[in-house]
């Protein structure tokens, strides 16, 4: 992501670091609100609506023009992505957790947390792929190419989570979420956050 707007706007190194700045408040927002929603419509509820605005914020990063400003072409689609993000790693962590046996709860935690950091590193690879495939096989100016080159990546992510808001919608069991349905601990939010911090690495 810094090195989206570092491209799409140049400036000094600290100017790059600071629009981070919002994408991380976003995400800790999101788990935030989604520690507060989850009790109430349940985290499969609350995960299709992240994974909805989430999909919202990837779109209108890719349509981001190559002179275009940060604070009105990039931080719009920060901003809910950033926030989508945060509103579904929570509901997805009790979405995989829910039902296991305490003396299985650790397998569970650490195959989950696996897939995670596979599904980011598989995730990257392809996107990186598309974005240099895009780059090297087209005839422009270098910062056109490579602005197009992220543009490509975003749609692709977008595509991602595209598919796994139909997954949430329709490929989950319908299952009562009862136990779900209970106070979510802070530090259980808290670990979502870092989660859902770890991903957007992967755009950097």
């Amino acid at each position: 992501m810094l090195s989206f707007v570092g491209i799409s706007r140049p400036c000094t190194a600290a100017c790059a670091v600071t629009p981070g700045l919002p994408f991380s408040a976003g995400i800790v927002g999101g788990a935030t609100i989604a520690r507060k929603a989850v009790p109430k419509f349940g985290p499969r509820a609350v995960a299709r609506v992240g994974i909805a605005i989430g999909f919202v914020g990837l779109l209108v990063l890719s349509r981001v023009p190559v002179n275009g400003h940060y604070a009105s072409n990039v931080l719009v689609g920060v901003l809910p992505l950033s926030l989508g993000l945060g509103l579904t790693f929570l509901p997805i962590t009790l979405i995989a957790t829910n039902r296991v046996e305490a003396p299985d709860a650790g397998l569970a935690s650490g195959i989950l947390n696996t897939a995670q950091q596979l599904g980011a590193t598989v995730g990257l690879a392809v996107l990186s792929t598309l974005a240099a495939s895009h780059t090297l096989h087209r005839a422009a100016g270098a910062r056109t190419l490579q602005i197009g080159g992220f543009h490509v990546a975003f749609d692709g992510a977008a595509a991602f989570l595209g598919a796994a808001l139909l997954i949430t919608a329709f490929g989950l069991r319908s299952e009562p979420e009862v136990a779900t349905r209970e106070e979510v601990h802070r530090d259980k939010a808290a670990q979502a956050a870092a989660c859902a911090q770890q991903v957007p690495g992967a755009i950097r």
